[in-house]
């Protein structure tokens, strides 16, 4: 469970630093809350120490409440948020057509669904903010990375 906090909290510090210093890499942005979303989900199944998979398509089916073979099914509005993230961000990753007003409402709508996941981890046991308020700052992070 740590190693999955530890990536997802990477991955935020990585949202903060490419978000605020150069609003031109919106779809790093995107792809970079989806994967903060993959690791909550992921140190909660080890939480819950369940196998969800490594790939895309598994964990799909594994956490998805519509699937009956779902080891960790999730509530469906959850579902909604993590699999909407997943296609912002394989859309901002190769659908070169996008233009920057709908990539920006994308990464709203990806900071919400974010929101969302992160809501719904911590009620099932995952101390996300207590792990986060170890790390007070990127130097430390980098110890506890270390350890």
């Amino acid at each position: 469970m740590k190693a999955h906090l530890e990536k997802a909290c990477e991955n935020e510090e990585f949202l903060n630093c490419i978000g605020t210093q150069n609003e031109a890499y919106i779809e790093w942005q995107i792809t970079a809350i989806f994967y903060c979303a993959y690791h909550y989900i992921k140190a909660l199944a080890d939480h819950k120490k369940v196998n969800l998979g490594r790939d895309h398509h598994t964990i799909h089916s594994n956490i998805n409440p519509g699937k009956k073979e779902a080891v960790m099914p999730i509530k469906p509005h959850v579902w909604k948020s993590y699999y909407e993230l997943y296609n912002y961000s394989k859309s901002a990753r190769y659908d070169l057509d996008s233009d920057e007003i709908d990539l920006r409402r994308d990464l709203e709508e990806c900071h919400k669904n974010l929101v969302e996941i992160k809501k719904y981890v911590q009620a099932k046991g995952v101390d996300i903010e207590g792990f986060k308020a170890q790390i007070k700052s990127p130097v430390q992070f980098a110890l506890v990375l270390i350890e």
